[in-house]
Parts: structure tokens; C-alpha cells; sequence
């Protein structure tokens, strides 16, 4: 397996917490990363929001196009509002060009704090 994701949610804040520890290679890791997302996204209201610690994922780049459009549909069905973080620049990166390859601009921050603060929270 190419890695893990951590789940927490905050069931009086309406916000699923997530830890992405996940190295997506091949198209398989795209589709094993967004069936851990779904299954755990299907556990929860129907929209939530979404802070994601992204320092840990690793996509390389022949699948940022997959990624983006897998993570599009995702945010479209179970998610309010989006925000991430990271200090790692190649995961900012990452993310910033699967989304835009997307179509959708990604809301990437510095720390957890200002993912929150972000979404309107303290």
C-alpha cells in the first residue's frame, strides 16, 4: 500500500481532519487514495467541512491530472468548504497543480491554524 490517511472528525464543528501520509504513483494509488476518502467521507453529514495536513502526500507527475479530477468530484459531493496546509513545498505544489489542472483553484496555508481561520474558524 502507498501509504495512509488519518481521519479525525469534529462532530461539533462539522469538520473532517485529515492526515495525508500517501505517496500516489500510479493510477491504482489515485484510486486507492480516493476510495480511502470515500469511505470515510460517507460516514458523516452530507456536507462537512475539509482541513486537510497535506505534508505527507507525495504525487508525482504523471498522475496530478487524475488526482485533480478525482478530487473535484469528491469536494462536489461531501464537502462545504475545503481548506490545507503544509510547510512542504513540493506537496503545496502538488496540490496546486492538480487542482488547477482541475479547473478549481486549491486553498493551500501554512498551518492548521489558518486552514481554520480560513473556513471561518477560531
Amino acid at each position: 500500500m502507498p501509504g495512509e490517511i488519518k481521519f479525525t472528525y469534529d462532530d461539533r464543528r462539522n469538520i473532517l481532519f485529515t492526515e495525508d501520509l500517501f505517496e500516489i504513483k500510479t493510477e491504482a494509488d489515485v484510486e486507492e487514495f480516493f476510495r480511502l476518502n470515500e469511505a470515510e467521507c460517507a460516514k458523516h453529514p452530507p456536507k462537512f467541512y475539509l482541513v486537510s495536513d497535506i505534508n505527507g502526500l507525495r504525487i508525482h507527475a504523471k498522475t496530478i491530472a487524475a488526482y485533480g479530477r478525482k478530487g473535484k468530484d469528491l469536494q462536489a459531493r461531501y464537502i462545504k468548504g475545503c481548506a490545507r496546509f503544509a510547510s512542504d513545498p513540493f506537496a503545496r505544489m502538488s496540490i496546486r497543480t492538480a487542482y488547477s489542472k482541475a479547473g478549481e483553484q486549491a486553498s493551500i496555508y501554512d498551518t492548521k491554524e489558518e486552514a481554520l481561520k480560513a473556513l471561518g474558524f477560531k
